[in-house]
């Protein structure tokens, strides 16, 4: 899971793996308080990459936001910038790992691209009685 914003790079590549498809992408937020939950591994890079620092807890969700991080397969450093916002980890791609599946109790909303995205989510709602239902919202900011 990203962190603040999505991966936009796994987006991009994911858009031309299925080009002939209709497919609609939605972005699902959810609350803050997983990030404690036992178990949970922050990445400060891609977790394919094999020098990816990982670890849990504080130490873990910190370096996410370090100064400078490593990344790729040829020691790349991605440095913070002055303009980086506080709350933007460092590398773009890096990576919040849950343990197992996070528990739809936790999901807090939907962002989709456009209104009829969101039509569409809605009616698979109303077609499943899903249980929990939360805001699904046009946030096309989201996906630039």
């Amino acid at each position: 899971m990203s962190v603040t914003q999505i991966n936009r790079s796994l987006l991009e590549s994911s858009r031309r793996w299925h080009p002939e498809e209709d497919i609609s992408w939605c972005v699902l937020a959810f609350d803050v308080a997983i990030l404690g939950h036992p178990d949970v591994v922050f990445a400060n890079s891609n977790n394919a990459y094999p020098i990816t620092k990982r670890d849990s807890g504080v130490t873990g969700l910190a370096g996410m936001f370090a100064d400078a991080v490593k990344w790729g397969y040829y020691n790349t450093v991605e440095r913070r910038k002055s303009w980086t916002p506080n709350n933007m980890p460092t590398h773009a791609q890096a990576e919040v790992l849950y343990p197992d599946r996070v528990p739809l109790r936790w999901l807090r909303s939907i962002y989709v691209l456009d209104h009829e995205t969101a039509d569409h989510v809605e009616g698979l709602y109303a077609a499943l009685d899903t249980k929990p239902r939360v805001p699904v919202v046009c946030k096309p900011e989201v996906f630039a």
